[in-house]
Order: structure tokens, then sequence, then C-alpha cells
């Protein structure tokens, strides 16, 4: 029996679930944390479910054992990162000018190209400015004041976002929205990873209310989405009411974030902590084959496929680890 490797990373104050998986052992498993320590906010359930809400960033080395209805066991060790939310693109329309735009600038942009909208299709129907917008979903505590107000007929028409994403990755767009009582009863989200050529679907077509509710998509497994220079989205607007002469849906606090690439690292990179040494042990976030040297270029120890050392008795000072393909970091013993 073991356990499947790897685990999911999770962003500050957001809702995480990540399930353990066990094999070639005979169910119903139960799972246990025999050592090391989960983000707080984190717990792991017995049947091998991560899940809470993160509230400190850091990677967090643990490990779990898990036993089955024969009683065998299998122990496997995880590093858990939890990274910080950054700001992508964000459309509050408080400064949204009142006419009919063709196209509506986000009111910030954290690219190099700034992200816009605009009603893609054919038809009489139009975009402008809509006094009652909303607090919901909105960012750093900016206040309600205007929406964007998409007017029907919209059958015929998509709501399309222009959003690059380069330098981010493990995205999550949100945004604000309801209908009147004439407008589309059902909205459908699509995004396209080569500038609008080709389109999938993101999720499966959502309910919108007469009252604000968050629409939430979570983008991590679409992989394309991240380190975007030409990431669009689309939304289509569904349901007999966006046929109607008159009615509209209005959105609000339009969200793109995601984790900044410079944040997280490879697997495969050389990543060592803690550091300074703490306990007389060094931990990798995956196996290496390293050397350790001193200062003056003198090997100190050698290991092989290994996640973390044991260092045997130095003196205080800098050393040096190096693995086989090159790669090197510096580490301090107090």
């Amino acid at each position: 029996m073991s356990l499947v490797a790897g685990i999911d990373p999770g962003r500050m104050s957001e809702d995480y679930a990540f399930q353990l998986e066990a094999r070639y052992g005979e169910g119903p498993y139960q799972f246990e944390k025999i050592s090391g320590r989960l983000p707080h906010g984190l717990s792991l359930s017995p049947d091998g479910t991560v899940s809470g809400i993160p509230t400190e960033e850091g990677s967090f080395r643990f490990e779990v054992e898990v036993s089955d209805r024969r009683m065998a066991h299998a122990k496997q060790e995880y590093v858990l990162t939890v990274y910080p939310r950054s700001l992508i693109h964000y459309w509050h329309f408080n400064d949204l000018q009142a006419g009919v735009p063709d196209t509506v600038y986000a009111d910030y942009s954290a690219t190099g190209k700034k992200a816009f909208l605009y009603y893609h299709g054919s038809g009489e129907g139009y975009m402008d400015r809509v006094e009652d917008g909303t607090d919901l979903n909105s960012w750093s505590g900016v206040l309600g004041g205007s929406g964007l107000r998409v007017r029907n007929p919209s059958a015929a028409r998509e709501l399309r976002f222009m959003t690059p994403s380069r330098g981010f990755d493990y995205l999550r767009l949100s945004y604000a929205v309801h209908r009147t009582a004439n407008g589309a009863r059902w909205q459908f989200l699509e995004y396209s990873a080569d500038g609008g050529q080709t389109w999938g679907a993101v999720d499966s077509p959502y309910r919108i209310t007469t009252d604000y509710n968050t629409q939430t998509f979570d983008l991590r497994h679409l992989d394309a989405t991240g380190d975007n220079d030409v990431l669009m989205f689309r939304i289509f607007f569904m349901g007999p009411e966006a046929t109607n002469l008159s009615g509209n849906n209005r959105f609000d606090n339009i969200v793109l974030e995601g984790i900044k690439a410079s944040d997280h690292l490879d697997q495969d990179e050389l990543f060592v902590f803690p550091n300074p040494v703490t306990d007389g042990v060094v931990y990798f976030l995956s196996e290496h084959d390293i050397t350790l040297y001193d200062t003056f270029g003198r090997r100190v120890l050698s290991a092989r496929n290994v996640n973390h050392i044991r260092l045997p008795e130095l003196a205080s000072g800098i050393y040096i680890i190096v693995t086989v393909d090159g790669q090197y970091a510096k580490i301090l013993v107090p």
C-alpha cells in the first residue's frame, strides 16, 4: 500500500480542499497526520481530506500515515504551500462615464497591458452605466457605486473580456451580478487561451437572480489561463428572457486575481528550508541528489534521491548545497 505524493497549493483566505489518495490497499482507509504541521486554518480529516481556509502564508511540511481495513500502513511526506493573493485586473465601474461605451477598460491592471471588456455581437443590445452598484466582491474596501448594465436583447451578443495574465498563475475570476425581471436568467462562461480563436467551457451554465450574487470560478485546473498574454473570457446570456426587448443583466466588481509567478517555485527547483537551520535538518520541496560543501570547498556529505538531510555536528557558518544538475543554495548554520 502507498500514498500518492504531491498536494495542490492554496491561497490565503480562500476555501481549500484536497483529497489525499491511497493505493493498493483495501478500503476504507484512515488517515492521520503524524508529524509536522498544516497551515493555520487547515486540518486533515480521517478520510484524507485536507480542507479549511488557510490564514498564513508559507511552505508547510507534514507527514501522513494511512491504514486500511487489514491494518496495513503507509507513510508519505507532503509540502503544502500557501501563496498570497494578487490582484491582476479589477473593474469597479465607479468612474464609468454616462453614455454608451463600446469598450470599458479595467479600473486597475497589474500587467503591462490594460484589460478591457466589450459587448460583442449583433442586435439592439448595448452597455451603459447603472447607479445600483454593490460592495459585494469589492477589493480593498471599494464602496459600491456604479455598475455595468448589459441590456437586452442579449441572445445574439456576448460580453467579452481581454485579460492578459502575464506573470501570474493559479487564477480566479469572480464578479457580482444580478438581473432585472426581464433580464437573461442564465449565463455561461468560456475562456480562450489563444486570443479568441478557440474557446472552452469554464463551468456549466449558472442561474442569475434578481438580487446581487457573486459568481466565482477557480481556474487552477486550466493551466493555459496562467501567464498568458492573450487570455480572454466571454459570457453568454441564455434563456428566453435574453430575447426580450427590455430587461438587462448588471455587473459590478469584476475581479481577476492570481499568484505572481515569481512567488512560487517549480517543484524541481532547489528550495531549502528552514534557513537558517534550526534543528539540524534541512528540507527540500522535492527529491535531489546533493552534495554539501563548506566555504573552503571541502565536501561535508553527499546523498542521493533525498527530500531532506540531517546535518552532522558543524561549526557555525555558511555552507553550500549543490545538486547534480548544477543548482545550489547557501544555508546558515547558527
